[in-house]
């Protein structure tokens, strides 16, 4: 007869685990958290759970769960708090309000960080005033008239204080664009000297161990996005020879981590000599030189499976900044002085910019 008493004892302690597990992870907070932001959380929240239960039952009665037990909950664990959560999630996207917000920063700022945040339709957030910090007074009086308020980098400090307290006591919703500076300090530790704490920014590259299970991550990973794609690819190709003439694979020269140049490879989706006659330009979504399959292809990524090959080569990364050509390169670092960050870290076929859009 199959005896219950000890998973019945172990419940308890599980189930308390489970719920500080739950509001460690911000399973009950749904403000401003996007889809992919709340699947990572579950999966890390199902993980150590996992983890739990086989040292409770362990040190408790002295058994382990089956396995087959174990991974069955994980995956049931998974799919149901998946569902549950995105699912409310979007339903509170779906019906939630347009929010007024304050943009303080300077001239320069004010125009950029407006577009970008109002071309972001996902946060429903209107920019009702636009503020300089100069304006101070005009910002405080503003205050009580919008939910939330923006700070951009440029702020002074001493305003950023007075601003955060004085909607910490209105219940304001507060952002802050952040400097350079202050990015290099997430996730920094704190060491002392005598009684003087002090940051230590030791992270702002890969160590030998993660660059070596990083470039593991991608051999593995490209192999099987390789064989597992290579239907898709086949049939693409055919496709493409069947309605363009012209060489199936585009390479094209691109910048990959500490300048160096390489050739990335993808299924040609224009015209055979695009830029013969105009040189060097950025395509455009209605770029008239795009075949129709090249079309198709474009709007599913289709095109970008060949850089499988550069992964595998070790030309580029699974995850980093997408590579540019050495022209559009040079002038972006003329125009924007912090652009040659992009090639401390190996070039990726995805970056930020492609998860957020």
């Amino acid at each position: 007869m199959f005896n219950l008493r000890p998973y019945l004892n172990a419940m308890p302690f599980i189930t308390i685990a489970a719920l500080i597990y739950l509001d460690m992870f911000g399973m009950t907070k749904f403000y401003r958290v996007t889809v992919s932001e709340a699947l990572s959380s579950i999966v890390k929240l199902v993980g150590l759970l996992c983890i739990t239960t086989v040292s409770i039952t362990y040190f408790l009665q002295g058994f382990s769960f089956p396995r087959t037990v174990l991974l069955g909950s994980a995956l049931i664990m998974l799919i149901y708090l998946s569902i549950w959560r995105v699912s409310l999630l979007k339903i509170r996207q779906k019906f939630m309000r347009e929010t007024n917000a304050m943009l303080i920063g300077n001239q320069d700022e004010l125009l950029t960080a407006c577009e970008k945040i109002s071309s972001d339709k996902a946060h429903k957030i209107t920019i009702k005033y636009a503020v300089a910090p100069e304006d101070a007074d005009l910002a405080y009086r503003r205050l009580n008239e919008v939910n939330e308020v923006i700070l951009c980098s440029g702020v002074p400090d001493d305003f950023k204080v007075k601003m955060i307290k004085e909607c910490i006591e209105q219940k304001k919703v507060v952002y802050a664009i952040p400097q350079l500076f202050e990015i290099s300090l997430y996730r920094s530790r704190t060491i002392q000297f005598e009684d003087m704490p002090v940051f230590i920014i030791d992270r702002l590259g890969l160590t030998p161990e993660q660059r070596f299970f990083k470039r593991a991550f991608d051999i593995v990973l490209s192999l099987a996005g390789i064989v597992i794609t290579s239907p898709i690819m086949l049939i693409s190709a055919i496709l493409i020879k069947l309605t363009s003439p012209g060489p199936l694979i585009f390479s094209q020269e691109r910048i990959t981590e500490g300048n160096r140049v390489f050739r990335i490879y993808k299924f040609r989706t224009m015209v055979n000599d695009a830029e013969k006659l105009t040189g060097p330009v950025i395509s455009s979504a209605d770029d008239p030189r795009v075949t129709p399959i090249g079309s198709f292809l474009r709007k599913f990524k289709i095109d970008e499976l060949p850089q499988l090959f550069n992964i595998l080569k070790g030309d580029m990364s699974f995850v980093g900044p997408r590579p540019e050509r050495p022209v559009f390169a040079s002038r972006y670092s003329a125009e924007i002085p912090t652009y040659k960050y992009r090639t401390l870290v190996k070039a990726g076929l995805t970056g930020y910019a492609q998860v957020y859009g």
